[in-house]
């Protein structure tokens, strides 16, 4: 697609604790790239924190606000630090589950701390106390302008009691708060659910690890954008798993990357349909990017290693994928023909190729 105009497009960010550095590195280098003009934004998890900053920053800072936060929370442990070199060929991979451990025992600056004993936060029992990322957020998203619509932005979480997906949409007059983006991320039994008006949130993986609905299905309340970036942090395809940590892992990518893949199917269907009603309504060109993992993290603890390390190589990866991503658009012939296209833009070879480079470096 040939235009010297920045195209308008939405950006939709998915769940996944620490591989959201990944997200990062695609909307640095997205941004940099000046091809796309964003006026909406939604996201889960830790998509929520990512939609959060970058809804709640003018257009010029957003990216260094993203690359700040995980600057911010990045955490190398001592016990990984202080080991000799080591030559194994997976030397990696177990630095990577020591750092995840780290985390897990001993909580993330800025982000996250365990209880001293089980406790809560007072909408039930949790491992962590995810208050301490209340200032985190003041401090690097301003929130009046989040919630000033000027970049539409809706935030993802579930319902704990009903189960029921919860939209905060900005569009429709949600107002976005810390503790919004908190219950977003609540994963539970880990994190206690965040009360919000009458609500008690948990983690918006649990029933939307993208929200995808509010932007794309027939019934949005807005105009969809013509072009739609979703990222994606767990991949539903991948080998067969030879151990039980890997079997565990699988089972984690799986169960959050088929969701998104099963929930896109509908909506192209839905999105067909609407279009032979009405041939008139605009359509949208969807991005996926997928962030796929190397044998260098910490199986199903990949998302608690929040070492500098691991931080850099999802900043790097999501940077190469935003390059795929803007071939691929491209590539393109137009955009806005009736319905929803999704093109998978392909971040496999991008990882093989991270990995081959590793193993000869």
């Amino acid at each position: 697609m040939d235009t010297n105009q920045p195209i308008r497009a939405g950006l939709l960010l998915s769940g996944g604790v620490a591989l959201g550095a990944f997200q990062a590195g695609v909307i640095s280098a997205l941004c940099a790239s000046g091809r796309l003009q964003f006026e909406a934004v939604g996201g889960s998890s830790i998509g929520a924190y990512g939609a959060a900053i970058f809804a709640g920053n003018l257009p010029e800072r957003r990216a260094e606000r993203l690359l700040e936060f995980w600057h911010r929370v990045s955490k190398d442990s001592l016990m990984a630090g202080s080991l000799a070199p080591w030559p194994h060929p997976r030397a990696e991979y177990a630095r990577s589950w020591v750092h995840a451990m780290a985390a897990r025992t001993q909580g993330v600056a800025g982000f996250f701390r365990p209880f001293p004993r089980l406790g809560s936060e007072g909408g039930g029992p949790g491992l962590y106390d995810s208050s301490i990322a209340d200032r985190t957020l003041r401090e690097m998203v301003d929130f009046e302008q989040l919630n000033s619509g000027e970049t539409r932005c809706c935030i993802a979480a579930t319902d704990v009691e009903s189960g029921a997906p919860v939209w905060f949409d900005t569009a429709l007059g949600a107002h976005i708060s810390p503790d919004v983006v908190r219950g977003s991320g609540s994963l539970i039994p880990a994190f206690p659910p965040v009360r919000v008006a009458e609500r008690l949130l948990v983690d918006g993986g649990l029933s939307a690890n993208i929200p995808l609905e509010p932007f794309l299905a027939a019934t949005r309340p807005v105009p969809a954008s013509p072009v739609v970036v979703v990222i994606d942090l767990f991949s539903p395809a991948g080998e067969s798993p030879g151990t039980l940590e890997s079997s565990h892992e699988r089972a984690n990518d799986i169960m959050y990357g088929a969701q998104t893949r099963l929930r896109l199917e509908g909506l192209v269907r839905e999105r067909a349909l609407e279009a032979r009603i009405n041939p008139d309504a605009p359509g949208t060109d969807l991005l996926l990017l997928t962030y796929r993992t190397g044998p260098e993290e910490a199986g199903p603890e990949k998302p608690f290693d929040f070492s500098r390390a691991a931080i850099a190589r999802r900043l790097a990866a999501g940077e190469a994928a935003a390059h795929a991503a803007l071939a691929c658009l491209d590539a393109l012939p137009s955009t806005g023909a009736p319905g929803l296209r999704v093109h998978e833009v392909d971040t496999f070879s991008l990882a093989r190729a991270g990995t081959r480079a590793m193993a000869s470096g």
